[in-house]
């Protein structure tokens, strides 16, 4: 019985990373279940005995890449002996080295906005964005209250640092060419949050 369990479960992982695959690159319109299915070595049938239509598998798909993209818990999980500046260039870093999935989110953020079959995705799309955002602002709030004068306040941080984050994905898309090598990300950092 275990053995079943265990079969089924990398059954379901060749369909969700084939399905990536294919909705990454095609999209979700371009992608058939038919394709998803050639591409784990499957058959149709054993695509539909974990998922219910292509709309079921889409969701279960951006739920895994969730899984590799979640900024708010990876930071949460860095070592406290890290200064600020250290825990933002490790954020900023971390979405290089998942950057296919990052990248995933982002297309799937385009694409669920203007189609109200995943109003409720578009949703919860919005409130991680919302965290982040609240996280930075955190982040600066925290860090503000080791000095006795500051001009900035932490919100404004926070927004900034927002921004340039988001604004990672956007330049990818528009194919503008803007150094983001680890020294960069410290020097774009530096000119947001130093006092």
């Amino acid at each position: 019985m275990r053995k079943i369990k265990e079969d089924a479960e990398l059954t379901k992982k060749k369909v969700l990373d084939a399905a990536f695959d294919c909705f990454y690159n095609k999209g979700f319109g371009a992608t058939t279940l038919e394709e998803v299915a050639r591409s784990a070595n499957l058959t149709r049938g054993a695509v539909y005995w974990h998922f219910s239509n292509k709309e079921d598998l889409y969701r279960q798909v951006v739920n895994e890449a969730y899984k590799y993209t979640d900024i708010v818990t990876f930071a949460k999980g860095l070592s406290e002996q890290l200064s600020f500046k250290e825990k933002l260039i490790e954020v900023f870093t971390f979405v290089q080295n998942e950057y296919k999935e990052f990248m995933f989110i982002y297309k799937t953020i385009a694409f669920v906005s203007q189609n109200e079959a995943f109003a409720d995705l578009m949703e919860e799309m919005r409130h991680k964005k919302v965290e982040l955002l609240n996280y930075f602002i955190s982040m600066a709030k925290n860090e503000q209250e080791s000095y006795e004068e500051v001009h900035r306040s932490p919100k404004d941080i926070g927004v900034a640092l927002f921004l340039m984050f988001e604004g990672l994905f956007l330049l990818e898309n528009m194919y503008i060419s803007i150094p983001m090598s680890r020294e960069d990300i410290e020097r774009y950092i530096s000119l947001i949050i130093d006092f």
